[in-house]
């Protein structure tokens, strides 16, 4: 009898038939977890480009352990953990050919400023190591059981967001970022998102259906990378060559438009800074309103977008960083609206005044009223009724609308518009002079107040009058 046949009566026994059932068994195991490697390596692929890497940053968690699946973004591995006080956080960690020294202490210049504000709609750093890699876990993205908060953009595609959610949002971000631009390092760096995106907006609602939370997530992951590395990923992406899990890959491929033209243009980095946000909170806003993708300026369906809104967010989203706002608190002019503030949660008693000084000092336009009215007055306007009137006779009134408001900066972009429109008038020039002054640009104000003098001295002692009181 040959070997072959002693394996022929081997397999014909029951004894054969089981162990061709378990070698079947192990063959299918081997399959499947073939492919689950497979699939796990496409979502934490990065782990396994440098899995010594992730190997030493893992072993610097002693607070918290790693739960849940990793996956590959855009910034780094990102992974669900869990604390030894049951909190749970998100864990970032970037790769080693994105992070460098500048890059730690960029992220840790940004996080030691942040931490002093409170209450901010950022999402707070629990944990971090800055040395030679970057290790950070945030919280207040996931909830008590675990769960992760639902980013902005789930609720877009579901488009459950009506009017009054969509502009209490938008406020609530607007008043963080507000007050992230006040905020600069021990370098005199002033702080920016850089990554304002509904994939970086998480919101939840409580038992009533009213907003509970709303959590920023990745402040300070643009701003420490820099323009320059930002930029590198984004064109990686765009290529297909990113290392970042695939539906990640493809939301953020739809969203990156929202950024400021600057940051997707190699020649225009250098003008990256807080402006860029404002960019990236007009595109938001248009998204949230009209319900649909952004892809550029001039698809953008404005009668989708509330009239109140429309000059603010066409002032965000202009290509000229000059052209855009410079304060994010320009959009309280809107805050007296009766329908508007019964949507509002932009301040309460537990947070700080997000006031800036160079906009809200504290002397006052009360006593100048008769000053600004004698003004006013030049062209007959009235601030109960801009029915009719040309668009020099808007910007006209806006600007002297926020200039009894206070509203230096807001004052000096629709009196600057109304000059470009009527360069010889003597009342704005005269407005705008004072709008300059409180500002601090001695030099515009002086320059205005001469235009306005040449034309009309009379006005023109509107500004002498405006520095009297102030002195």
């Amino acid at each position: 009898m040959n070997v072959i046949d002693r394996f022929h009566r081997a397999f014909d026994s029951t004894l054969g038939i089981l162990f061709i059932g378990l070698v079947l068994v192990l063959v299918l195991l081997g399959i499947a977890y073939w492919v689950m490697m497979w699939r796990q390596r496409r979502r934490d692929v990065l782990a396994y480009l440098h899995q010594g890497f992730y190997r030493k940053a893992e072993s610097l968690a002693t607070s918290f352990h790693f739960i849940g699946i990793h996956k590959a973004d855009f910034f780094g591995r990102q992974s669900p953990v869990l604390f030894t006080d049951r909190a749970y956080g998100l864990c970032t960690i970037p790769s080693p050919d994105v992070v460098d020294e500048d890059v730690c202490d960029r992220f840790r210049d940004f996080s030691r400023t942040l931490a002093t504000q409170r209450s901010l709609v950022f999402a707070p750093y629990r944990w971090q190591y800055d040395e030679e890699m970057l290790v950070v876990v945030q919280g207040n993205l996931l909830q008590n059981d675990g769960c992760p908060l639902s980013p902005l953009q789930r609720y877009l595609l579901d488009k459950r967001l009506g009017k009054a959610y969509t502009e209490e949002i938008l406020l609530e971000v607007a008043r963080g970022m507000a007050a992230l631009h006040r905020l600069k390092t021990e370098r005199g760096e002033p702080l920016y998102h850089g990554f304002l995106l509904p994939r970086s907006l998480f919101i939840d609602f409580d038992v009533n259906r009213s907003i509970s939370e709303i959590v920023i997530g990745d402040a300070g992951m643009a701003y420490a990378l820099g323009p320059e590395k930002v930029y590198q990923r984004i064109s990686l992406l765009r290529a297909g060559k990113l290392p970042i899990e695939k539906f990640t890959g493809y939301e953020l491929l739809e969203q990156i438009g929202m950024l400021a033209p600057e940051q997707k243009d190699s020649n225009r980095l250098q003008e990256v800074s807080q402006q860029s946000d404002f960019y990236a909170f007009g595109a938001l806003a248009v998204v949230m309103f009209a319900r649909e993708g952004f892809r550029d300026y001039r698809s953008i369906d404005w009668s989708a977008v509330p009239v109140k809104w429309r000059s603010f967010l066409q002032g965000c989203l202009e290509d000229d960083i000059s052209c855009r706002p410079k304060n994010f608190l320009e959009l309280e002019d809107w805050l007296t609206d009766p329908d508007l503030a019964l949507t509002l949660r932009f301040r309460d008693n537990n947070c700080e005044d997000d006031s800036d000084d160079d906009d809200f000092p504290e002397v006052s336009l009360d006593s100048l009223v008769g000053v600004l009215q004698r003004v006013q007055q030049g062209k007959g306007l009235s601030l109960r009724n801009s029915a009719g009137k040309d668009k020099f006779g808007q910007c006209l009134e806006a600007g002297l609308k926020a200039l009894k408001m206070s509203r230096w900066s807001s004052a000096r972009k629709y009196l600057t518009k109304a000059i470009d429109i009527r360069p010889d008038d003597a009342d704005a020039h005269v407005s705008l002079a004072i709008a300059c002054y409180e500002l601090g640009d001695l030099g515009s104000a002086e320059l205005h107040y001469e235009k306005a003098r040449k034309t009309d001295p009379n006005v023109a002692k509107c500004f002498r009058e405006h520095i009297a009181f102030r002195v």
